[in-house]
């Protein structure tokens, strides 16, 4: 499965968030999600997962914009 990246941004402490764009074999649609990365991540480590699965009338921005600040905040905060 390929991944794009379509946009980046710096987040609360120089975390990122990042939204990836893929295609779905089950809805045969490209299909986009949101990934935070705390700025503490290293890709040779393990980081946590957290999974935000939005409803039907939601897209990946969701969390993001109804969230907010506060909440990359306190989710840097959780990965320390």
């Amino acid at each position: 499965m390929a991944f794009e990246i379509i946009e980046t941004n710096r987040v609360s402490n120089n975390a990122t968030y990042q939204r990836i764009k893929h295609a779905s074999s089950s809805t045969k649609t490209d299909m986009i999600f949101g990934l935070f990365l705390p700025s503490t991540y290293e890709k040779s480590d393990m980081t946590p997962v957290l999974y935000w699965l939005s409803g039907l009338t939601c897209d990946d921005t969701n969390f993001a914009i109804k969230a907010g600040p506060a909440a990359f905040e306190e989710a840097e905060k959780q990965v320390i």
